[in-house]
């Protein structure tokens, strides 16, 4: 019985580093997919995305960023919570990533 229970455990084992090992593949090739702001809509929520344009609008208050970017035809605001420095600038071209949400809409 002790032999069995080894060898239960030891198969437990590889089959957790072989899901590690997967877990870390993956994540190493998953790039979300890059979006123009114009096509960002309610139906992206929950869904991480990249997009990328010209930061328009920036204030950086109680270790919040907020950031308003646009592309040529349309604009949306990123907020970024509990950053210790803020390194972006008016007029700076960037690529953000992160998950689609609504706040703070009235």
């Amino acid at each position: 019985m002790k032999s069995y229970n080894n060898l239960i455990l030891r198969i437990s084992g590889i089959f957790v580093i072989i899901g590690l090992i997967i877990i870390y593949i993956s994540s190493i090739f998953y790039n979300p997919k890059l979006i123009p702001i114009s096509e960002i809509n309610s139906g992206l929520i929950g869904k991480t995305i990249r997009t990328q344009g010209n930061i328009s609008y920036i204030k950086f208050k109680n270790n919040n960023l907020f950031l308003k970017i646009s592309d040529s035809n349309s604009q949306i605001f990123v907020v970024e919570f509990n950053i210790k420095k803020n390194i972006f600038k008016k007029g700076q071209n960037i690529e953000v990533e992160g998950k689609v949400n609504i706040y703070n809409c009235l």
